[in-house]
């Protein structure tokens, strides 16, 4: 996936993102960061389809995203939201089997395909004993592993994240992370994702895109291009930056 020359806006008086080029790495996982009102959830709803840019594109295999069929595009990306909404009595099964619904045609029965996709997005989120329960009976970080299981029932090569780790304590946020990653590394997928938690995404990344008031400023390995002085410009934070054998690099917060 490639990006050129994007800018958006809602009401063409006020840019929200303004001439952004980059790409997303395959079987690569990219995370957006930046502060808060940046444009990172408003790039990756550009980049899913949410949204459609002002002027510039967006190429999937050189093809235009708006060009693909909208259940053809399904199939290619899928997307889990900040904040999802289901009725409560749904079951765990009954939810994650519309993440078929881009394979389904008019009048046709589930097929042993489905079944077997919907079987596998439960295995593999570790849900299989949850998977008759009611969403009413799921903590958070089990709600959120549901509509991840159902987005992984589509069998997209790429899953997007908005802010996944929201709102969940740091259990089910390295719960979840530890998943993203395993989907990566042992199913290829490409995970684009939108992070808060500097650490979390340095440990956790391929390829970063760092924003700044609506504009991409640093793209690339973390390593690369993560330093203090670039933590201090775009949060206004004074930072250390430190490396250790089992984390990796990591920042520790001594200011502002």
């Amino acid at each position: 996936m490639e990006f050129k020359s994007v800018n958006f806006s809602y009401d063409k008086k006020s840019q929200l993102l303004k001439q952004n080029t980059g790409y997303i790495p395959d079987g690569k996982i990219t995370t957006i960061i930046g502060p808060n009102g940046c444009g990172k959830s408003t790039l990756l709803s550009l980049l899913s389809r949410e949204n459609k840019v002002s002027d510039g594109e967006i190429t999937v295999n050189g093809k235009e995203i708006f060009q693909y069929q909208p259940k053809e595009f399904a199939k290619m990306v899928a997307m889990v939201y900040q904040q999802n909404e289901a009725p409560v009595d749904l079951t765990v099964e009954q939810l994650i089997s519309f993440g078929r619904l881009p394979y389904k045609r008019a009048f046709k029965n589930t097929s042993a395909e489905d079944e077997e996709a919907v079987d596998w997005a439960i295995n593999i989120t570790n849900l299989e004993s949850k998977r008759r329960r009611k969403l009413d009976q799921l903590s958070g970080g089990e709600r959120q592993r549901v509509w991840i299981a159902m987005s992984l029932a589509q069998k997209t090569n790429m899953l997007f994240l908005d802010e996944p780790t929201t709102y969940l304590d740091i259990y089910y946020q390295m719960e979840l992370l530890e998943l993203v990653q395993t989907l990566n590394i042992k199913h290829n997928l490409t995970i684009v994702m939108v992070l808060h938690d500097i650490n979390q995404a340095l440990r956790y990344s391929d390829h970063l895109i760092v924003m700044k008031a609506g504009q991409i400023v640093a793209a690339g390995n973390p390593e690369a291009i993560v330093t203090e002085d670039m933590i201090k410009d775009i949060y206004g934070v004074d930072v250390a930056l430190h490396t250790n054998h089992l984390a990796g690099m990591y920042l520790v917060p001594l200011g502002i």
